[in-house]
C-alpha cells in the first residue's frame, strides 16, 4: 500500500502564470489524485475488498427490488381497474346487455389475472420484508382482511390462504356471474367491483404503496450499505485525502521515506 502512494509521487501545489499559489486548483487536483489513489489501492488489494463488493451487491439488489415493486404496483392497479364501475359491465355484458358463456369466461379470466398479480406482488413483498419499514407496512395492508369481507369473497369463489395470498374457484365465480337472478348478480358484481369491493380494496392498497418513498422501502439497505462503506479502509483513506491538499502531499512523501527505509 505504501508503494502505491509513493510511486505516484503526487505533486499537489499548483501555481498560475504569475507564480501565485492557486488553492482552488490545488484542491481540485487533490480530489482527482485521491480518487486515482483509491482506484489504485483497490486494484492492488482485491482480496481486502469484500465489503465493497457486498455494498455494490446491496445497491444492485435494492434497485432491482424497487423496479419490481413499481412494476408490480402498476400492473396490479391496472388489473383491478378492469372491474371498477362501467369497466366491469363492459366485461360481463354483451351489446344486448346479456351475460353469455363468453362474457362470463372473459370476466373470470380477468379476475384470475388480478389474483395472480396480487399473489405475485405479495410474494415479492414477503421475500423483501427486511429491506425497509415501508415493505412491512404494505404487507400489513394487503393481508388485513376482515371476516365480513372474507365471507363476501367466498360468494365469488375467492378464499384467503394463511400467507395472505388469494385462491380463485373459477367454476364458482362463473356460476355466480351467470345467475338468472338480477338481484343476486348485482350483489356479486358489487362484491367484485363495487365500492369497498375486492377490486376497489386492491386498488386502494396499490395506490397507497405507490406513494411510498424509496427511503421507506429500502431504508434498511441504505443504512447497511452505508455501514459497509465505512468499513472499507480504502474508502476511509479516500475521504481523508479528498480535498485536503497538504494531507495528500504529506502521505506521498511519508510513503517515499518509508520505502527508502529512512
Amino acid at each position: 500500500m505504501i508503494n502505491a502512494i509513493s510511486n505516484n509521487m503526487y505533486s499537489v501545489p499548483v501555481y498560475n502564470s504569475s507564480k501565485v499559489f492557486d488553492y482552488s486548483a490545488a484542491v481540485n487536483n487533490a480530489n482527482k489524485q485521491a480518487l486515482e489513489l483509491l482506484e489504485s489501492l483497490q486494484a492492488k488489494n482485491k482480496p481486502l475488498l469484500t465489503t465493497a463488493g457486498t455494498q455494490k451487491s446491496i445497491q444492485k439488489e435494492s434497485t432491482a427490488f424497487l423496479n419490481a415493486f413499481t412494476s408490480g404496483m402498476k400492473s396490479l392497479d391496472a388489473s383491478a381497474e378492469k372491474f371498477r364501475g362501467a369497466n366491469l359491465d363492459k366485461l360481463l355484458y354483451n351489446k344486448d346487455g346479456a351475460v353469455t358463456d363468453i362474457t362470463a369466461k372473459n370476466t373470470v379470466g380477468a379476475v384470475k389475472d388480478m389474483v395472480a398479480q396480487y399473489n405475485s406482488t405479495l410474494n415479492l413483498l414477503n421475500k423483501n420484508a427486511d429491506r425497509g419499514t415501508g415493505v412491512v407496512k404494505q404487507i400489513g395492508r394487503m393481508v388485513s382482511i376482515d371476516p365480513a369481507s372474507e365471507e363476501n369473497m367466498a360468494k365469488i369463489g375467492l378464499s384467503v390462504h394463511k400467507d395472505g395470498t388469494l385462491k380463485l374457484d373459477e367454476d364458482k365465480l362463473e356460476s355466480a356471474l351467470k345467475t338468472e337472478d338480477p338481484a343476486a348478480r348485482k350483489n356479486i358484481t358489487n362484491i367484485l367491483g363495487g365500492r369497498n369491493g375486492v377490486a376497489d380494496t386492491i386498488q386502494s392498497h396499490t395506490r397507497y404503496g405507490s406513494t411510498m418513498s424509496s427511503r421507506q422501502l429500502v431504508g434498511n439497505d441504505v443504512q447497511k450499505a452505508k455501514d459497509l462503506k465505512q468499513e472499507n479502509p480504502f474508502y476511509v483513506l479516500y475521504q481523508q485525502t479528498k480535498g485536503n491538499v497538504y494531507a495528500l502531499n504529506d502521505m506521498a512523501y511519508t510513503g517515499m521515506f518509508l520505502d527508502m527505509k529512512i
